[in-house]
This record gives C-alpha cells, sequence and structure tokens, in this order.
C-alpha cells in the first residue's frame, strides 16, 4: 500500500488522531511471525485502504504517526539548507523528486520503515521511521545509529535525526557519491543504536544489539533523470565530461590518472573547489555560497576513469541552470533531452 492510499483511507472515515497513527504500527506487527521476531525480516506491503481501516475500526495500541507526504525529505533538506546557509531561491521543493515507499525490517526490539526516498544513481536519501517503543529511552536523549552502511558500491554514508514523536524517530540517511546501484538494489544496515548518556560522544547506551536490514530494490527507487554536457572538454590535459542531475554534478575524468587523483597539486591540479554553477538567474554558485555540500570519487576500471560526485545541498530545478564551469571551462546541457535513468 502507498502512503497517498493510507492518507485516502485516512481521510475518508472519522476517527481521532491516536488511532488513526496507530494502524501502521499494528499491520506492521500483525504481518510480523514470531520467527521474524527472532531475526530480521523485510516486509512489502500490500495491503487495501479499506483493509487499513478496518484495523482502525477494530482498535490498536496508541503510537505516533508515520510521516507522510515528503515530511522527512522537507525535514532533511531544510536542515541541509539551514546548516549551509544555502540561498533558499534557487532550491526547489522536496516533493517533486522524491517516491513515497514502504520497505520494513525489524529486529529483537525495533521496527522501522523506509518511507520515502530521493535517488539519482550516486545519490540516495531514505527516510527511517524507527518505532523504539519497546526500548527505555529518557526524553532528553538523542538516539542514534552507531553503524550505518549500504552495498551500493562505495560512497560515503550518514544519519541525521529528524524528528522525535513520542517513541517513534524519524531519520535521513544518505549516501552520497556511489558508483552505481547494483541492478539488484542492495541493503541498507543499521546497527549500534542507542544514545550518549553525557550528551557527548562517550559512556553510550546500547539499546539494541541487533540490525536493521531494509532490502532495497532498484524498482523501489525513484531514480531521477539527469543530461549529460553537451561535450567533453581539455582541461590541463584531461578529458572531462560533466552530467547534471537535481541532486548534483558527476565530473568523468580521463588520460591522466596522476592528475586525476590529485597526486600533482602543483598548477595543474585539478581541484573541485574551482567548480561553479550559474543560474539563469545571474548568481553563480559554488561551496563558497553552500550549494555544493559534498564530495566522493571512484575509480572506474573498465573505463579507465576517474568520477567524481559533488553534491547539492537540496534539489535544484536543472532548468533553472544555465551552465557548470570547471577551472574556467564551461559545461551546457540540453536540458530536454534528459539521460535515462537506467542507462
Amino acid at each position: 500500500m502507498r502512503l497517498e492510499d493510507y492518507k485516502n483511507a485516512m481521510g475518508s472515515v472519522k476517527i481521532d488522531a491516536e488511532t488513526k497513527q496507530s494502524a501502521y504500527r499494528k499491520i506492521c506487527r500483525a504481518l510480523e511471525s514470531d520467527k521474524a521476531r527472532s531475526g530480521i525480516k523485510y516486509l512489502r506491503l500490500p495491503i487495501s485502504a479499506a483493509a487499513v481501516i478496518a484495523v482502525i475500526l477494530a482498535g490498536a495500541v496508541t503510537v505516533t504517526a508515520i510521516g507522510t507526504g515528503f515530511f522527512g525529505l522537507k525535514q532533511f533538506f531544510e536542515k541541509s539548507v539551514e546548516r549551509s546557509g544555502t540561498n533558499t531561491d534557487i532550491i526547489d521543493s522536496a516533493e517533486a523528486y522524491g517516491s513515497e515507499e514502504m520497505i520494513t525490517a525489524s529486529t529483537e526490539n525495533l521496527t522501522a520503515s523506509i518511507v520515502e526516498t530521493a535517488c539519482d544513481g550516486h545519490y540516495i536519501v531514505a527516510i527511517v521511521e524507527v518505532d523504539a517503543s519497546e526500548c527505555d529511552i529518557p526524553n532528553e536523549a538523542v538516539p542514534t545509529f552507531r553503524r550505518y552502511l549500504d552495498n551500493f558500491h562505495g560512497g560515503t554514508g550518514g544519519m541525521t535525526l529528524l524528528s522525535r514523536s513520542g517513541s517513534i524517530f524519524t531519520y535521513g540517511y544518505y549516501n552520497f557519491g556511489f558508483a552505481e546501484i547494483p541492478d539488484g538494489g542492495g541493503k541498507i544496515t543499521l546497527g549500534g543504536f542507542g544514545y550518549y548518556s553525557d550528551g557527548g560522544y562517550s559512556d553510550y547506551v546500547s539499546l539494541s544489539d541487533g540490525e536493521l536490514v531494509f532490502d532495497v530494490k532498484k524498482d523501489d527507487l525513484n531514480i531521477l533523470g539527469s543530461v549529460r554536457s553537451e561535450e567533453s572538454a581539455e582541461i590541463e590535459g584531461i578529458t572531462v565530461s560533466a552530467e547534471l542531475s537535481p541532486l548534483g554534478i558527476l565530473l568523468t575524468m580521463s588520460d591522466d590518472p596522476d592528475k586525476m587523483y590529485g597526486i600533482e597539486k602543483g598548477d595543474a591540479y585539478m581541484n573541485l573547489y574551482n567548480l561553479e554553477v550559474h543560474m539563469r538567474n545571474g548568481s553563480v554558485q559554488g561551496f563558497d555560497t553552500g550549494l555544493l555540500r559534498s564530495q566522493n570519487g571512484w575509480i572506474d576500471q573498465d573505463a579507465g576513469e576517474y568520477c567524481e560526485y559533488i553534491g547539492f545541498t537540496a534539489p535544484i530545478d536543472i532548468s533553472e541552470i544555465e551552465s557548470v564551469a570547471f577551472h574556467g571551462v564551461k559545461f551546457e546541457f540540453d536540458k530536454e533531452a534528459n539521460n535515462d535513468p537506467e542507462d
């Protein structure tokens, strides 16, 4: 069942908010077997709106609501913008780029769901709702996962706590600069759930020894289209091409490994801080303006190329981008010729 169906179901009958909020968790728990509770279980939920209403009317244990309607994505990108000081006029709405999904996992005393995703093939954000009602968590504690990883062929990951509502915690999981999403998808694994009793980085209190493992199929992700630069360019003896998506820029470099990997840091050093995004409104955005927030690189052994991915702080409407300049060389894009995400 997609979240839109859930929301429509909620609006079709007059039910108090607490009971509405409990339905989702009761459905998840009802679908899990005793065996699943002792280990890890992945669930897809093909549940009709009528079934949701039936569960609600039957009554349920009070829990808090999941973040529907791209609530989590909106919060994640808003926090990114707040930290970076990005000019919000050039940031597009998160609602245009996310997809609502329901991928669940459980372990000994935690139940969790991925409820929203945004991805361009090299940068993924997954909004994760964690039900920690079986854990004893002080109100002032800030629970976190000390282990998080995926198998999307590299990348740099992280987690951001977005909100707490009772025993439900909303996190943004992100990974930027990975080579590709395997055709069969991959797994996102979260473990080491707990908190620091002193509010710092010592005296860690473990709340769960198990791991939440989400089986993420490629078809589960809303993989955004991208556009390649109309032409490649020679920069300091290196052939460079660019690819642009609403979430970031991919630079592909070839011909000179020493320069590609930054070993030669003389005048010809390829410095990513010499990257500019020229907007149609005349503004120029870069690392110093807060638009470019992250970077990560990898080697494509088969193609003999080095790839560097630079993520945006938040989604941007690429039709508002005039060009991208790297070391003063301008790359232009045919915005009408979006690449097939499967390419």
